[in-house]
């Protein structure tokens, strides 16, 4: 029976193995297809990603171009209108000061020119008072002998006024008792006295230098 039916079982066995060849050539194909469609699926994941990142990047910028509320915009003009004006007042004063450092440096080489000459008289020989204010340029204690200016002369000085006060001081009172040159003194309050000088400027600013001359007691 082999003899009769071989060929037909050969047949039979060789058209499975043919039909075993076209499965296996059917399925090279869908493992191709499988293999081709990776790509496509990571193109996708990428193109997800980046879709969720333009909208979390919409939804950021959306967040940084809000602006300011209602709230943030009157509190920065509260905090304008307290802190501007103080600080325009503080910057006003040191503008002031800073414009006038001439005007102050004269004033002071004034009064202390002024004490100079007056303490470098004896203690009982020291010069009136002078009150009110007179001016400066032209005053008769700057006049040499041909009663030519000597000092302070220059138009520079124009419109600057002193005065000077000299007054005896008692060390023990407390606060100090300034008593006029002319009136008696006794005891200690005769060895002090207080020399004040007070120069004004043409802007109407006073600056003054005091010093203390004394006298020795007698032994």
């Amino acid at each position: 029976m082999d003899g009769a039916t071989g060929h037909p079982a050969m047949i039979h066995a060789g058209n499975s193995k043919s039909s075993l060849l076209s499965q296996a050539g059917r399925s090279t194909p869908l493992l191709a297809i499988q293999r081709r469609r990776c790509p496509s699926s990571t193109s996708a994941l990428s193109s997800l990603t980046s879709l969720t990142g333009a909208r979390d990047g919409s939804k950021s910028l959306r967040h940084n171009n809000k602006g300011f509320t209602l709230i943030e915009l009157i509190i920065f003009i509260v905090l304008g209108a307290i802190i501007l004006p103080t600080s325009f007042i503080a910057f006003s004063a040191a503008i002031r000061q800073f414009a006038r450092p001439d005007e102050y440096v004269k004033a002071r080489f004034i009064a202390e020119a002024k004490i100079e000459q007056i303490t470098a008289n004896p203690f009982d020989n020291l010069p009136p008072e002078s009150i009110p204010y007179t001016a400066v340029r032209g005053d008769a204690t700057n006049l040499d002998s041909n009663s030519q200016c000597i000092r302070f002369c220059g138009p520079e000085y124009a419109g600057y006024l002193w005065q000077w006060e000299i007054r005896y001081v008692d060390p023990a009172s407390n606060p100090l008792t300034d008593l006029p040159s002319g009136t008696s003194c006794s005891g200690a309050s005769c060895y002090y006295r207080r020399v004040s000088v007070y120069v004004r400027t043409p802007d109407g600013s006073e600056y003054s230098v005091s010093t203390i001359v004394t006298r020795r007691p007698k032994a």
